[in-house]
């Protein structure tokens, strides 16, 4: 688990998934055993298949994150969403990872640590759709 800077937060744990047709990333974000000042983050990958999105399920369980945004293109969200969704886990999806806003508008939405701008961002903060 690394840990990463302190930032304010709007929500305490969060998981970000990229999902790709065969295969996601996942990354999470809780507080740090440590330092409960400083985040810890943990990046794993995934399948699409529901045995593997099971498996995702019960890893975010283990560290207590009851909260899942995806982002994806095309229609690969849509299984892992909906079976998320059903395990009990509050799901977003978003097309644009990026949000409108100075602080994070160029992040990198390919490393699947773009999940700290959903805990880190008021929401007040502009979302493309």
């Amino acid at each position: 688990m690394d840990e990463v800077a302190d930032e304010p937060l709007y929500r305490d744990r969060m998981c970000g998934i990229d999902i790709g047709k065969a295969g996601m990333a996942a990354t999470i974000r809780v507080p740090s055993d440590k330092n409960p000042a400083r985040r810890a983050a943990e990046t794993r990958s995934f399948g699409t298949t529901k045995k593997e999105v099971l498996a995702l399920a019960d890893w975010l369980r283990s560290w207590h994150v009851p909260a899942v945004v995806m982002e994806a293109s095309g229609d690969y969200w849509k299984r892992p969403f909906y079976r998320l969704e059903a395990e009990g886990f509050e799901t977003t999806r978003r097309r644009n990872a990026s949000p409108i806003c100075c602080k994070h508008a160029a992040y990198n939405t390919l490393n699947p640590r773009w999940v700290r701008t959903w805990i880190t961002c008021p929401p007040t903060c502009s979302w493309p759709r």
